[in-house]
């Protein structure tokens, strides 16, 4: 090993394909662990479809063992989509004409920063907060 702690990596991305021993030891722990995690996440999800549709099924909130309580509790999360941010209007208006197609897919949305923002200035009453939408979700989680 080069004096320095370097080591030459062929097609490494960096200047000169030299990369310091321990980044690679760092990222050669990184990808370890998110292989590890990626497994524990499908173990998690597959206990979890076992354990979930029982407790739904008995009107059970909780179940407790010796390693922690899973807990199902009903949460409000707010609505929050992705569906308005893919396409910028502009771009779309240069190739969309017909009107009525553009009056399908070009709508009004509140920007919900810019409601935050001026909340937070005292310009918007902060009554605006008791406006914000939610769904009601199930919130599955293990308590110890």
């Amino acid at each position: 090993m080069p004096a320095n702690n370097v080591v030459n990596m062929p097609g490494a991305s960096s200047k000169g394909g030299k990369i310091k021993r321990e980044i690679l030891d760092a990222v050669e722990l990184y990808a370890l662990k998110d292989a590890q995690a990626k497994q524990l996440e499908k173990e998690l999800k597959a206990l979890r479809k076992q354990i979930e549709p029982y407790m739904l099924e008995r009107s059970l909130s909780s179940i407790e063992s010796d390693s922690g309580t899973i807990v199902i509790e009903p949460r409000n999360m707010a609505m929050i989509t992705s569906r308005y941010t893919s396409y910028e209007v502009d771009d779309v208006l240069k190739v969309v004409s017909d009107p009525v197609l553009l009056a399908d897919c070009i709508v009004e949305v509140v920007d919900k920063e810019a409601i935050d923002a001026y909340i937070k200035l005292g310009k918007i009453p902060k009554e605006v907060e008791e406006l914000k939408q939610y769904r009601e979700t199930d919130w599955f989680v293990v308590k110890r």
